[in-house]
């Protein structure tokens, strides 16, 4: 892993630890080091940690990863988290989230277009599609792709976390 990709790696960690108070993590690695996946510990009590309550953040905005992961570890959530389109595929094998968060504009890919690829690899998982440049365009199309549910950039943490549970909500009853 070169110099900028473990600052990168320590930067988000850094985040983590200050909103989640990190005790213990799980790391799970993509393949080129970015994309990671923690566990809380928050009171000493350890929050159990299942497929049914991980969610895959999709952004190619290392703060917001951050912010979105260490605002849903801190609830009890387990998280990956992944930059790119490429990143999303290396998990399928790996992990079934319950809910993947997923922006629009990715670096390698547009998010609508890997939206169907996310339904087809993990049909289970409900999908967010957020994004800081669409409307009620892409929020239709997000829909007629099998999003649950679309967030407007900037959103409150608060909105966030009630999507996530919503979503995980709606899965335990499908």
């Amino acid at each position: 892993m070169n110099l900028k990709m473990r600052k990168l790696l320590e930067i988000n960690e850094g985040i983590l630890r200050f909103m989640g108070r990190i005790a213990g993590k799980n790391v799970l690695d993509s393949g080129n080091g970015w994309a990671q996946g923690f566990t809380v510990n928050t009171d000493n009590k350890q929050f159990p940690v299942s497929s049914k309550s991980q969610v895959l953040v999709v952004d190619d905005d290392i703060t917001i990863r951050g912010l979105l992961s260490a605002t849903l570890v801190a609830r009890g959530y387990e998280v990956c988290v992944a930059p790119r389109g490429e990143d999303v595929r290396a998990f399928y094998q790996v992990i079934q989230p319950q809910v993947v968060l997923l922006d629009w504009l990715l670096p390698d890919g547009d998010g609508l277009q890997l939206l169907p690829e996310i339904k087809h690899q993990w049909p289970t998982a409900e999908v967010i599609m957020m994004t800081g440049y669409g409307g009620e365009e892409i929020a239709r199309r997000a829909a007629q792709l099998g999003a649950f549910r679309f967030l407007k950039k900037p959103f409150s943490l608060d909105d966030l976390v009630a999507a996530v549970q919503s979503a995980c909500q709606h899965q335990a009853r499908a």
